[in-house]
């Protein structure tokens, strides 16, 4: 390892009693979802959307919440003008799981426009919202876009059925007016919405590719344009995680050409500094991962060098037991923005830390 991480600031695991799921950061605020769960004995009720002021990383400050009737607040997405989120909910009590639109006009208190359940009762695991358009990834494995132009009365326009094969969670990442959707042992599909040159819109996407990675259990991607590769993340909770390397130069024709493993379970999301060549993973029990991705990437990049940095940031507390850890980090996913990483972590809620230091070889 030739550089390290500094600990910037946390949230200190509050508010008491919720497991942190998703971490989204927009401008100086960042939102947080809960996980329904037992913490320390107490019964956890997730339900909550916490919202962060991060103008200050070293001294985050809740300063607000929003109720909603789920246990598990999987995902938040704030659009790029930072007017609206999307909020995604499973295990709604009265079955109708789908997602919540919110006003973020002011950014420090949400409130709430709209629920849309429609075709989403099954419940949904991630979003991706692009101009006045959403792209859920519902637990039946299906997929639906979502007009949002009326962000109170949203319309469905698209449904996309990925295939036959188990489905666990699907996710949705666009890039370039090309849209990724990780569909577990269906694999890496890409869709054209936009940027490719089958025709396809954001309102209607046209599949151009896909591929499935070794192993299966595709779980989250992130496309490098630049590079031509896309960073696909195996969520295996009962073997070492996996990070797949796939060469997308031709879109049509995706190839697994590499892959990066260490012994602890397992990677869950991603986030790149394209311009250094830095793509930083959340991987659970490992915590914060730092890998250089500059260059030809072949064969088994654990055994090349490649690892610049990685953090196990919490050392104390409550064993990271609700997913069969064994470890106390519990890192589910990681942002770079405004130079800081922000991790959300079961336990530990929102970690920030300094990026390491490293220049491209």
């Amino acid at each position: 390892v030739g550089s390290s991480f500094t600990f910037v600031g946390s949230s200190g695991a509050a508010p008491p009693a919720r497991l942190t799921t998703t971490l989204w950061a927009h401008g100086n605020y960042a939102y947080s979802g809960t996980l329904g769960a037992q913490v320390q004995g107490v019964p956890d009720p997730g339900r909550t959307l916490f919202v962060w002021d991060i103008s200050d990383p070293a001294n985050i400050m809740l300063t607000d919440s929003v109720k909603v009737d789920a246990p598990r607040l999987n995902d938040i997405k704030v659009s790029a003008d930072g007017l609206i989120g999307v909020l995604t909910h499973e295990g709604s009590t009265d079955g109708l799981n789908g997602i919540t639109i919110l006003d973020l006009v002011d950014p420090a208190h949400p409130v709430i426009l709209s629920r849309f359940t429609d075709e989403l009762e099954a419940g949904v695991h991630k979003v991706w919202i692009e101009g006045d358009v959403v792209f859920a990834g519902v637990d039946n494995g299906e997929f639906r876009v979502i007009d949002i132009s009326d962000p109170v009365n949203p319309v469905i326009t698209a449904r996309i059925n990925p295939g036959p094969l188990a489905v666990f969670h699907n996710e949705v990442w666009i890039r370039d007016g090309i849209a990724l959707f990780t569909a577990w042992d269906n694999g890496l599909i890409i869709f054209d919405v936009g940027g490719g040159s089958a025709g396809g819109t954001l309102t209607n996407p046209v599949e151009l590719g896909r591929i499935q990675t070794q192993g299966g259990q595709t779980h989250n991607a992130w496309y490098w344009p630049t590079a031509g590769y896309v960073f696909v993340g195996e969520e295996d909770f009962t073997s070492p995680g996996v990070v797949h390397v796939v060469d997308v130069s031709d879109l049509a024709a995706p190839r697994e050409v590499a892959t990066y493993r260490i012994s602890l379970t397992t990677t869950h999301n991603f986030w790149m500094d394209e311009t250094k060549g830095i793509l930083y993973v959340g991987w659970y029990e490992a915590g914060a991962i730092a890998l250089d991705v500059n260059g030809e990437l072949i064969g088994n990049l654990h055994q090349q060098g490649r690892l610049i940095a990685q953090l196990q940031y919490a050392a104390t507390g409550v064993p990271c037991s609700g997913q069969g850890f064994q470890g106390q980090t519990c890192s589910w996913g990681i942002q770079l923005h405004n130079g800081k990483l922000f991790l959300s972590d079961f336990r530990t809620g929102i970690v920030v830390l300094d990026p390491p230091a490293f220049t491209a070889p």
